[in-house]
């Protein structure tokens, strides 16, 4: 059992059947999403890895398909690159020309504190174009799909980090893309909280629309040792195993089959509420690990700042040149 947690809570023992389910989950060729994608199979989901890399893709859909009991669940490798928005419409025009269903999408790609400065093929600056604006083109694209699929869900996965996180002083391009000032930490903290605030808009608009689905949630995994970045420089691939070993000997870590649970929760569950915000039951809201439990209201108050919530939109339309109509 994760320390101070108080009981053993919900596993992926407890996913339902899902044999008639579709689920996109992006970045899902290591790590978390591996974990998330090899769970919702071996529930009888057709998972659909959305990966930059189809050969690194294809051998993981090949390991989960291998292991997994059911050997008629369907494992689907598709390639997209959130730091591209013409990848991003491919993808999209690609599934949407092949699937009439989608239960599922889980926005579970990132990266985290870069050291320096870097941009997406589309000039954004790379936390924000992959953590958020790459995730807010690809739900818009699949938004139609998502909306006539009865119980569908989006999940967004967040991080501890948006406890911490803030707002930019002002809501345009050269501000949200950290033109100048970068702090690779603060511009985590930012997308992290980026992504709770789009849930939490996704959530109010279809609600306000009167629309049954989809339900938007948002997660956080607690501390996990792993793949956190994969586009960085030489020091920052050091300075990220140094910090692993540190939580890993510390004790401080969970495995990727832990700090899945409150994506799968927030995917599956019936008890899931949209709107909300889920983490694991450890110490400090937990922020370190445990079983999944609502965390409400958020720890960081200006998560709730519906203007906010408007604002972000507004940008990130403006930014990615997508019209994103609820």
């Amino acid at each position: 059992m994760w320390p101070f947690t108080s009981n053993i809570g919900w596993t992926a023992k407890d996913i339902p059947e899902l044999s008639s389910k579709v689920a996109i989950v992006t970045g899902s060729n290591i790590g978390l999403g591996k974990e998330i994608a090899t769970q919702l199979a071996n529930h009888g989901c057709h998972t659909i890895l959305a990966v930059r890399s189809v050969e690194k893709g294809q051998a993981t859909a090949d390991e989960i398909k291998s292991k997994n009991p059911r050997k008629d669940v369907p494992v689907t490798v598709m390639e997209l690159d959130l730091a591209s928005l013409k990848s991003i419409d491919a993808f999209a025009a690609e599934f949407t020309s092949k699937y009439d269903k989608l239960d599922l999408l889980v926005c579970n790609a990132g990266l985290m504190a870069l050291p320096e400065r870097q941009v997406t093929t589309d000039g954004f600056e790379m936390q924000i174009g992959v953590n958020h604006l790459g995730h807010f083109a690809l739900v818009s694209k699949l938004f139609g799909t998502l909306a006539k699929t009865p119980g569908s869900r989006i999940i967004h996965q967040s991080s501890s980090a948006s406890f911490m996180g803030g707002y930019p002083a002002k809501w345009d391009a050269d501000t949200v893309n950290a033109v100048t000032g970068y702090s690779k930490w603060a511009q985590y903290g930012f997308t992290k909280l980026a992504n709770v605030a789009f849930s939490n808009e996704i959530d109010r608009r279809v609600l306000e629309k009167g629309l049954k689905q989809p339900r938007s949630i948002a997660v956080h995994p607690g501390i996990v040792v792993g793949q956190l970045q994969t586009r960085s420089s030489t020091d920052s691939v050091v300075e990220h195993f140094i910090l692993n070993h540190f939580i890993r000997v510390t004790g401080l870590s969970q495995s990727n089959q832990m700090g899945a649970l409150p994506t799968l929760y927030a995917a599956t569950s019936p008890d899931a509420q949209g709107g909300k915000f889920y983490g694991p039951n450890g110490v400090i809201n937990g922020t370190f690990g445990g079983y999944p439990k609502l965390i409400d209201p958020h720890p960081n108050k200006v998560a709730a700042d519906q203007s906010q919530w408007a604002k972000l939109w507004e940008i990130s339309e403006k930014m990615t040149g997508v019209k994103f109509n609820v």
